[in-house]
């Protein structure tokens, strides 16, 4: 791992989100598979500011903290005017179902969140743009997501990212068990 003074890890990270941007300006149906920490929110308030497809956006987030964070990070970063011409509402998955057959672009926030009912319902809505976003998207949402319409999938593995010094290296912990308590449970009597 590359021990990256916090100027270049910034720089990296920079031009790795500068990438996804433009990625998202070519492709309508984005996912961004990217480690925590690397900027996802910052890629998606600029992909959304690049916009030009003419449809407001709803932002579907796991939790109702969630939905202040996303605030936070749209006023940190100045882009309040998209609440004027691009973004709809920042909402959680458990009020998609409001939204069921209305016309919006989409972007879904740790979409491994998209359930089966809520899959249903995105389905129903008349879209020309999403954009999805995690550290890992499980197989079973990668499918779903390619019924909605054809991904274009940008990738930076944890591993790569720890590599090129943009992520930190993770802290294991060991935690010691007692297995003499363990074992004290699982005894029998063989008659």
């Amino acid at each position: 791992m590359p021990n990256l003074s916090e100027e270049e890890r910034n720089k990296l990270k920079s031009g790795i989100q500068d990438e996804v941007v433009a990625l998202s300006e070519i492709h309508p149906f984005l996912c961004i598979e990217v480690g925590t920490g690397a900027g996802k929110s910052w890629m998606l308030i600029r992909s959304i500011d690049k916009d030009k497809s003419g449809k407001k956006w709803l932002i579907c987030v796991p939790e109702i903290a969630q939905i202040e964070n996303f605030r936070g990070e749209i006023t940190k970063f100045g882009y309040e005017h998209l609440y004027l011409d691009k973004i709809e509402d920042i909402i959680c998955y458990a009020s998609l179902k409001n939204y069921r057959n209305k016309a919006f672009n989409i972007a879904l926030n740790e979409v491994q969140n998209l359930s089966d009912e809520r899959f249903n319902i995105v389905q129903t809505m008349k879209y020309k743009r999403i954009i999805a976003d995690s550290a890992t998207i499980p197989y079973d949402i990668k499918y779903k997501l390619d019924q909605l319409g054809e991904f274009y999938t940008y990738s930076l593995p944890l591993k790569e990212g720890i590599e090129l010094g943009l992520l930190p290296k993770p802290k294991i912990y060991l935690i010691e068990v007692d297995i003499d308590s363990i074992t004290e449970k699982f005894e029998y009597t063989k008659f």
